[in-house]
């Protein structure tokens, strides 16, 4: 700073001080480096972070990083929620919508900001629930092009589709959850997106997958490459999936859909059974049903996940 400057500074700084709005702190507040204040005590704690984690780094910190969140404005965020919707992903624009009014709400409660940018953010029409269910051909294509990827992806797609839990319980699972024994595996209530103990039936066709996985001795993870955490980035191995099974437009969510399709109409079985099967607690189910879902069925449960694990069995051997 020239001596010039520096007696500029003083004028202003005095001028600040006389009417009582001077202020020793003039510490950078960077959009990256309140966003990782706001993850530590708000967000990390919470089931959906890494969702929150992962929309906020590929949508929105390419274009807000290095930018004083005190001058990033509505029409910054409506720019980046239009660019979401514009690539067709109109659910994911609306949660990208959804988190930065979240983060910026808790930036201006803590006075970091004097009014959230993100107040009324206009949401994006159009959004729809996914119904993919893969066809009985795609599955057996996702199943064979699960063999030639390997692991760790490999017996994760696999189990998904014989168990229909999600993704990410099953890629977290650990070898104290399971028993082999009793051919059960137990996802506790921090793990289980609902809050709520899920036990999960293994057919003959699920511990055999288990029993080829070779046991770190280092991890409890049955899905690390580290031993430290649980395998995670599934883009890669999604991409591969996809062009070994020549399969498109679908997610991996979608194979818990497409079994518990596949157990309702092709086998008929319970509808009820098929909801606690997914764990499910709540929704379409009510009425009479309702109160007949109050019941564990493990039973049925298991009755239910066996056939399914043969139908799938008969329908991946079909054609090779």
């Amino acid at each position: 700073m020239s001596l010039a400057e520096a007696r500029l500074a003083a004028t202003e700084a005095l001028k600040a001080m006389r009417d009582g709005v001077f202020s020793s702190d003039k510490s950078s507040r960077l959009f990256e480096d309140v966003l990782l204040d706001w993850y530590d005590r708000e967000q990390r704690q919470r089931r959906s972070f890494k969702q929150v984690e992962t929309a906020i780094k590929l949508h929105v910190l390419p274009h807000l990083k290095g930018r004083e969140i005190q001058d990033i404005r509505k029409s910054d965020l409506v720019r980046i929620i239009d660019r979401v919707a514009d690539s067709g992903a109109r659910t994911q624009a609306n949660r990208v919508r959804a988190f930065v009014t979240r983060f910026f709400n808790w930036a201006a409660e803590r006075d970091l900001i004097e009014h959230s940018p993100a107040a009324s953010l206009p949401k994006v029409q159009g959004e729809r629930s996914r119904d993919r269910v893969l066809t009985e051909s795609e599955l057996r294509s996702v199943w064979h092009a699960a063999d030639a990827i390997g692991y760790p992806f490999g017996p994760i797609v696999k189990l998904l589709i014989l168990t229909a839990q999600r993704r990410d319980e099953v890629a977290g699972m650990t070898w104290s959850e399971l028993d082999l024994d009793r051919a059960t595996w137990t996802i506790g209530a921090e793990r289980a997106k609902n809050g709520q103990a899920h036990t999960v039936h293994l057919s003959p066709a699920a511990q055999a997958i288990l029993e080829q996985i070779p046991q770190r001795l280092d991890s409890d993870f049955v899905f690390t490459t580290t031993g430290k955490s649980a395998v995670s980035g599934f883009s890669k191995a999604k991409a591969r999936l996809d062009k070994l099974s020549a399969v498109n437009e679908w997610r991996l969510h979608d194979l818990r859909r497409t079994a518990a399709t596949m157990m309702a109409e092709q086998l008929e079985l319970s509808h009820v059974i098929v909801d606690r099967i997914l764990n499910h607690r709540s929704g379409a189910i009510r009425g009479v049903a309702a109160v007949y879902l109050r019941g564990e069925y493990l039973k049925e449960r298991e009755h239910a996940l066996g056939c399914w694990s043969e139908f799938v069995q008969k329908l991946v051997s079909a054609h090779n």
